[in-house]
C-alpha cells in the first residue's frame, strides 16, 4: 500500500468515526469530538467543515441558557444521502429505505412464491428499489447503495446467489452484476440471516 492510499485510508477512518460520534452523541461540538477522539484540532476542524460542506452534517445553535459562548452542536442531516436493503426468503420480499440518520423512511412488502423464477425474483427485485427510488423524487441522486440479503447459499466475492431450495430455479444467479448494471450503483450481497444479525448490531450498539 502506497502513502497517499495510507493518508486516504486515515481520513477516511477518522470522517466516519466523527460521523458516528454525531450520530449516537445528543448534543456535540467540534470541542467534544476533539476530546473523545484525541485528533488534533485541526484534523477536527477540517474534517467537519468538509462533512458540513457535503451536507453530511448541519449545525444547531445551543438554546439553554449559558454562561459565556454557546457551543455550537453538530447533527447528522438526514437528508445528507439514502440507503436501500432488501432481504427475503421463500414468503416475502421486504424493502425497507433509510435516511442518513438511520431512520427508517419507506418500506414494502412483496410476496414470493415457490414457483417464482429468477426472471421473476430479479424483476420484484428491481421493482421495490425503483419504488423506493420514486419516494426521493430529485433526491434519488443521493442514495449510496443497495444491500441484499439473500436466502440459501452465496458466493460473495463473486457476487453471486449460488441457490437456494425454495426456488428451484435460483441457482448461479450473477445478482450483484445485475443490480448494479441497472442501477448504476454499488450492491452488496449477504446471506439473509447475517443481514439481520449486522442490521441490529449497527443500529442497537456502534454507540458504544
Amino acid at each position: 500500500m502506497n502513502t497517499d492510499s495510507i493518508i486516504q485510508n486515515r481520513k477516511y477512518y477518522q470522517r466516519n468515526k466523527m460521523l458516528s460520534i454525531i450520530r449516537f452523541q445528543e448534543n456535540v461540538s467540534r470541542y467534544d469530538i476533539k476530546k473523545l477522539t484525541s485528533y488534533s484540532m485541526t484534523t477536527v476542524l477540517s474534517t467537519i467543515d468538509e462533512l458540513i460542506q457535503q451536507e453530511f452534517v448541519i449545525e444547531e445553535e445551543c438554546d439553554e441558557n449559558r454562561v459565556g459562548r454557546k457551543p455550537v452542536w453538530l447533527r447528522i442531516n438526514p437528508k445528507g444521502g439514502y440507503f436501500i436493503g432488501l432481504e427475503f426468503n421463500g414468503r416475502i420480499l421486504h424493502c425497507d429505505m433509510l435516511d442518513f440518520s438511520g431512520r427508517v423512511i419507506y418500506q414494502s412488502i412483496t410476496v414470493m412464491q415457490t414457483e417464482d423464477t429468477k426472471e421473476v425474483i430479479v424483476d420484484k427485485i428491481k421493482h421495490n428499489i425503483n419504488k423506493a427510488c420514486e419516494q426521493l423524487g430529485e433526491d434519488k441522486k443521493k442514495v449510496f447503495g443497495i444491500g441484499l440479503g439473500i436466502p440459501g447459499y452465496i458466493n460473495k466475492s463473486e457476487g453471486v446467489a449460488v441457490g437456494y431450495t425454495h426456488f428451484k430455479d435460483w441457482k448461479n444467479v450473477p445478482i450483484k452484476k445485475m443490480i448494479e448494471d441497472e442501477f448504476s450503483l454499488p450492491c452488496y450481497i449477504e446471506n439473509n440471516v447475517n443481514v439481520m444479525a449486522f442490521a441490529y448490531k449497527w443500529l442497537y450498539f456502534n454507540g458504544e
